[in-house]
């Protein structure tokens, strides 16, 4: 075999080996998307049955098929390059920038302020940048690691261990979307006192919470399906009169009805009586 014939053997076989990295990445990408969408978009359902939860952008099934798409992407792109570094940022850049898409394409923009406001989201791009290069690399370190096991010749065994302990941080990630106990709980008893006003025949059989003093027209407006969303954080933007308890201890559950109607609750406690008002067009 002459020194021609020996080199176009090395470059075809090499080549195979960078096909075999990138399918790797595109194929593990897809499996922790996957993972990590179902986990994060069922667990909530898990603990508490019968609830529909506010699942943004697209609700839980889309959100878990776009999950798998950008991962099974995102994992190509870092795997694409023979240099890992380079791999690494690639695939950390591209998400950082359809993040900063995502975001101005999801806000409102303010026609005197529209210039300002794309400015401030591309500022976006660096520390999105920075947090993604982490999990970037150690996608980018798996698929390099699936090639070196090819390579060696490694047993199907042996190869899977790596990916199933990634897929098991993964789950654990998102498991983290749970609500903690206080949610759940806030997120039931909202659950019934929306039931409750749904069956109610008349105004004056409403639970006092949904009377017309805090809620205009629930009987009329809540004949359609909702679904329910806990907060924590940033309670004044609800604009419901905050009680002198435990601010530790205070929640609003937000139930979203799908005519675009949308009530919001306070909740001082897990016990304590709502305080709820409605909003014509969401939240402010």
């Amino acid at each position: 075999m002459n020194k021609t014939s020996a080199l176009q053997l090395f470059d075809d076989h090499d080549m195979t080996h960078h096909a075999y990295r990138r399918l790797i990445g595109a194929l593990l990408g897809a499996g922790l998307g996957l993972t990590y969408g179902l986990v994060s978009q069922t667990i909530n359902t898990f603990a508490l049955p019968g609830i529909s939860f506010y699942q943004p952008p697209f609700g839980p099934w889309y959100n878990v098929a776009v999950y798998t798409a950008g991962a099974a992407l995102l994992g190509l792109a870092a795997a694409w390059p023979s240099d890992g570094v380079v791999g690494t940022l690639l695939g950390s850049a591209i998400v950082a920038v359809v993040f900063v898409a995502v975001v101005l394409l999801t806000i409102k923009l303010d026609s005197e302020r529209a210039q300002g406001t794309v400015m401030a989201v591309a500022f976006l791009f660096l520390p999105a940048f920075g947090f993604l290069v982490p999990f970037v690399a150690v996608l980018r370190w798996a698929a390099s690691k699936q090639e070196e096991a090819q390579i060696g010749g490694d047993p199907l065994w042996k190869r899977l261990r790596l990916p199933i302990v990634l897929l098991i941080l993964v789950g654990v990630i998102g498991a983290t979307w749970l609500y903690p106990p206080q949610g759940r709980a806030v997120i039931s008893r909202m659950n019934t006192l929306m039931q409750a006003g749904q069956r109610a025949a008349n105004m004056s059989s409403l639970p006092n919470a949904l009377q017309p003093d805090d809620i205009n027209g629930f009987v009329e407006r809540a004949t359609v399906s909702y679904t329910l969303e806990w907060q924590d954080t940033n309670l004044n933007r609800y604009t419901i009169p905050r009680p002198m308890s435990d601010p530790q201890k205070q929640s609003v559950a937000i139930a979203r009805f799908e005519n675009g109607w949308t009530v919001a609750c306070l909740f001082a406690d897990v016990d304590a009586e709502p305080e709820c008002r409605d909003y014509e067009v969401g939240i402010p």
